[in-house]
């Protein structure tokens, strides 16, 4: 039953990433538009706060009654792995490109299983950090975030990226913290809730229904929210239920390898040698984990 439940969060938590994977798609699209990235990263997490809202609480009301020190805590972690990831990410992506803010990004599992050792008790292996290697190898061959003309570096550029890095990392100990007692779908639909009002104090929602929508919008939207963040998020929640937080983050590390895959697909983008490699390196680092 054990290894059943482990397999289970690791398929899930590839899910996650899978699904996340699709945010480049439905971005794009979106940006083609005439969209702006903020308008659209603000708009994202409020209207999967609907979502939550319609699809998930209407049969577990009860479910969103929790003690007032609970709630406090969802919304500091909030701020932190919502508002300030999404706009830590967002910043280095215009300062270093989106190539190098991916590698940047996903440093986050070093950070979860370095984080989850102090704060969860959980062990670092030889095999974490053979995977979390293997991890960031194959994802700067995947974006090919080593090309000279990609390497738009800036110290500031490179510490948003971190930062982004970081504050996506603690997600996941966030997650699995005992502070909070709140069933893990209660916590996400919290911490959307206080992300989505704290991002609204410096670029509200509303400013992305200004514009036009078209039905191509209407789609790009619609995936964004319900594929890219209300079903990625809640696989990823769901996932840390059965898994320890260090292998969740390793396992939900193969976003990148999904994006260039659906750029490939939807967009014609030619992959080369060198992605497929890195799809390689990524699909072994995550293998290492379910051993």
């Amino acid at each position: 039953m054990e290894q059943r439940n482990f397999r289970k969060g690791l398929f899930m938590a590839m899910g996650a990433g899978i699904c996340w994977g699709t945010t480049g798609l439905f971005s794009t699209m979106l940006f083609q538009q005439g969209f702006d990235p903020l308008s659209v990263a603000s708009a994202r997490i409020f209207c999967a706060t609907l979502a939550f809202l319609v699809l998930f609480l209407p049969a577990r009301i009860s479910r969103l009654v929790i003690p007032m020190r609970e709630l406090v805590l969802l919304a500091i972690f909030s701020f932190i792995g919502v508002t300030l990831f999404n706009y830590f990410y967002l910043q280095a992506v215009q300062q270093v490109g989106i190539s190098v803010a991916v590698v940047l990004l996903y440093t986050s599992p070093l950070f979860v299983v370095l984080l989850s050792s102090v704060i969860l008790g959980e062990p670092i292996t030889r095999l974490k950090l053979i995977s979390i290697g293997l991890l960031l190898s194959g994802n700067i061959l995947v974006v090919q975030a080593y090309q000279v003309a990609l390497l738009r570096i800036n110290s500031t550029g490179v510490l948003l990226g971190l930062g982004a890095g970081f504050t996506f990392g603690l997600l996941s100990v966030f997650g699995k913290t005992p502070l909070v007692k709140a069933a893990q779908l209660t916590k996400m639909f919290y911490m959307f809730l206080f992300g989505s009002f704290f991002f609204a104090l410096f670029h509200p929602p509303w400013r992305l229904f200004s514009h036009d929508f078209s039905l191509v919008s209407v789609f790009a939207l619609a995936g964004l929210v319900l594929v890219a963040t209300f079903l990625a998020y809640t696989l990823y929640i769901l996932a840390l239920s059965h898994l320890e937080a260090g292998k969740a983050s390793i396992a939900v590390a193969l976003e990148p390898v999904a994006a260039i895959v659906f750029a490939f697909l939807v967009f014609g983008e030619v992959l080369h040698v060198d992605q497929y490699l890195g799809v390689f390196l990524v699909l072994c680092g995550i293998l290492l984990i379910s051993r």
